[in-house]
């Protein structure tokens, strides 16, 4: 969208399109460039109502930077909260989120569920992902199976991953859907690698492994580990222990303890 804004000022430099364009900025919370925007829309049109109620909001939105940046150093205190309340009530669904998170630390667990829930529908992936996993907890797997696919059309890449592991477990040998279920794991898995995210590798790298395509799982396994997969540093350690190089499968246990794989650490831990 920023890119098609863009093109359409280069041919006519309205205020509508900056104001347009700054609602996506704030959106993505890019504040130097919103408020560029938005202040170029007043420039031009100093009567827009939307740029000015988009100005309105970027204060909030830089509030809830301010937030953000508190809940990291791990203050849930009354400012924060009043912050990121300010800003879900502007319908901000990452403030939704962040008030999930902060109320369920805080003990407020029924009030953070549906804060979550909210912020779900409002369009947050990782909230519709998180919501997946509450409702599978809670035996509701209809409404799982949706809030699944709603994550993967948001490009939650822990949601597309998650779908790809499902057909996955669904190869079984001489099922008569194998080949199909091999095939839409690859395709999601795929997808999370095009954006950008090495763990994607390191899941067809696990197709082939399960195939038996050791050659080909590896050579996946060392170039995701290249892109900095913490996954795939443990499934190549696993590998290469089979194959009795227990030296540099140490090694790069020892490097996906560092990355944060939860495997690793088991193991080393």
């Amino acid at each position: 969208a920023i890119a098609d804004y863009g093109r359409a000022l280069e041919h006519a430099p309205r205020a509508r399109i900056y104001a347009n364009r700054g609602l996506v900025y704030m959106e993505l919370r890019r504040s130097e460039e919103a408020h560029a925007d938005l202040a170029r829309a007043l420039e031009l049109d100093s009567a827009d109502p939307r740029a000015k109620r988009l100005k309105q909001s970027l204060a909030v939105v830089e509030r809830l930077d301010w937030a953000v940046e508190r809940l990291t150093e791990r203050d849930f205190g009354p400012r924060v909260e009043a912050a990121l309340r300010e800003a879900f009530a502007a319908r901000l669904a990452e403030a939704g989120y962040r008030l999930a998170v902060l109320l369920s630390l805080s003990n407020r667990r029924e009030e953070g569920g549906r804060v979550l829930a909210e912020a779900a529908r409002m369009g947050h992936r990782t909230a519709a992902y998180e919501l997946y996993h509450e409702r599978l907890r809670q035996g509701r797997y209809e409404e799982a199976r949706g809030l699944l696919k709603r994550a993967v059309e948001l490009e939650s890449h822990a949601a597309m991953v998650r779908r790809g592991r499902l057909h996955l477990d669904r190869v079984r040998p001489r099922a008569a859907n194998a080949r199909e279920q091999r095939e839409l794991a690859l395709r999601y898995f795929r997808l999370v690698q095009a954006r950008g995210q090495a763990d994607g590798l390191a899941w067809i790298g696990v197709v082939h492994e399960r195939d038996g395509d050791l050659e080909q799982a590896e050579r996946c396994y060392r170039q995701a580990v290249e892109e900095g997969s913490a996954r795939a540093c443990t499934q190549l350690a696993f590998l290469l222990k089979s194959k009795g190089a227990q030296q540099e499968a140490s090694q790069l246990l020892g490097l996906a303890r560092k990355r944060g794989d939860s495997r690793a650490l088991a193991i080393q831990g």
